[in-house]
């Protein structure tokens, strides 16, 4: 018998240097998908990947969505106090394995955020000891976020398809 857990772990706040990362509201998914612009988003916020990503969330409803280490996470500037993109896991573990995703307004991409973000994200991934790779899907022309991914340490999978697949195993 596979002893299972009896809830999803729960949602965790990520701060790094510049940042923090924690779980959206049900008021903010709702802005985002309603297009509606809260005081506290940049001003170029919400981007469309991450009105894909809550609309998702918001058609599946429930607690895994909003509140567990799963949830999707508000990326929060802490110089301006303002929601400047998205990011977390895609979904639980799957097979040992987790998919990272993250989003940034335009204004704020190249300056050392996404890095710091996903240092932060693969320490996150790797405290589940079920986890053993932690995988990234990065769509063609995305020289950029090619790099950034092998200086965090992920190497190109073989893959079928549009997108280059980065995985991370576990150190």
């Amino acid at each position: 018998m596979i002893d299972l857990p009896l809830e999803p772990p729960q949602a965790h706040e990520v701060r790094t240097e510049r940042l923090v990362m924690r779980p959206f509201t049900e008021d903010e998914i709702t802005a985002v998908i309603d297009g509606v612009h809260l005081d506290h988003f940049a001003e170029e916020f919400p981007i469309p990947e991450t009105v894909d990503q809550l609309r998702d969330v918001a058609q599946a409803g429930g607690y895994y969505f909003t509140e567990t280490l799963y949830s999707p996470l508000a990326c929060i500037e802490l110089e301006s106090e303002k929601v400047i993109g998205s990011t977390g896991f895609a979904s639980a573990p799957i097979d040992g394995a987790l998919e990272i995703v993250g989003f940034l307004v335009p204004d704020r991409r190249r300056m050392g955020f996404a890095a710091e973000g996903l240092r932060s994200l693969i320490t996150l991934a790797f405290e589940d000891p079920e986890v053993s790779v932690v995988r990234a899907s990065v769509p063609e022309d995305s020289a950029h976020i090619e790099d950034l991914l092998k200086a965090a340490g992920f190497t190109v999978a073989e893959t079928v398809g549009p997108e280059t697949e980065y995985r991370c195993e576990r150190p």
